[in-house]
């Protein structure tokens, strides 16, 4: 942690400021878990007017460092005294959505422990690496969302869809979505053929389930 010489102001302030009861309203569904979590939004948007009655705001500021993502938190009260603390994260994936939501998970986490905020966070389960666990979930998620469909062609968009999501399961839980897609194209094709239904010609390439490359008739 990094602060000011002086520091009387910006601690009367922040004293102020907790006085409110700083509680996150877990308003966001994680799909994945099952659970609801408190977004960054949610954690601003109790915290703004406590903060600007008292003089206080806060700045986040990224940087890089090796293999991750510093978030930089710095509270400031208008005296010009301030506290700043450091934040490291590694996103899970390095695309722009991997680091994107890594950022933002440091921007939440470390507003929230700078303020006082609270929150029940089962969102925190991506951050503490329970990969069994987080693969597990996205697995029942997408099998779900497959069960869902009711023509191959809706079948074949599942697919397109969430191809990515499947590549990066652990190969338990990838082996899993990939017998439902073979289960569910096998069904959705005889029940197709049963309706005497031009899908089963017009689409039968689509069809195709891309982990087997071939539908048993």
């Amino acid at each position: 942690m990094i602060k000011s010489e002086v520091t009387n102001n910006i601690a009367k302030a922040l004293c102020e400021v907790q006085k409110t009861a700083l509680f996150a309203l877990t308003d966001k569904e994680n799909p994945f878990f099952q659970s609801k979590y408190a977004d960054l939004s949610s954690v601003w948007e109790v915290a703004r007017k406590p903060l600007t009655d008292n003089g206080l705001s806060v700045v986040q500021a990224m940087d890089i460092s090796d293999g991750g993502i510093i978030v930089e938190t710095t509270l400031l009260h208008i005296s010009g005294e301030y506290i700043t603390g450091r934040l490291f994260i590694k996103p899970e994936k390095n695309t722009p959505q991997g680091i994107g939501s890594a950022i933002t998970y440091a921007r939440r986490y470390s507003f929230s422990a700078m303020i006082g905020i609270s929150t029940e966070d089962d969102d925190g389960e991506r951050a503490m690496g329970r990969e069994k666990n987080k693969n597990k979930g996205i697995a029942d998620y997408l099998i779900a969302e497959l069960e869902k469909t009711t023509t191959l062609s809706d079948k074949d968009d599942w697919k397109k869809k969430h191809t990515d999501e499947i590549n990066d399961l652990d190969e338990k839980n990838r082996a899993r979505v990939i017998a439902a897609g073979v289960a569910h194209t096998k069904k959705l094709t005889a029940e197709s053929k049963a309706k005497n239904d031009s899908e089963s010609e017009d689409l039968k390439e689509l069809a195709k389930d891309i982990f087997t490359g071939h539908i048993n008739d």
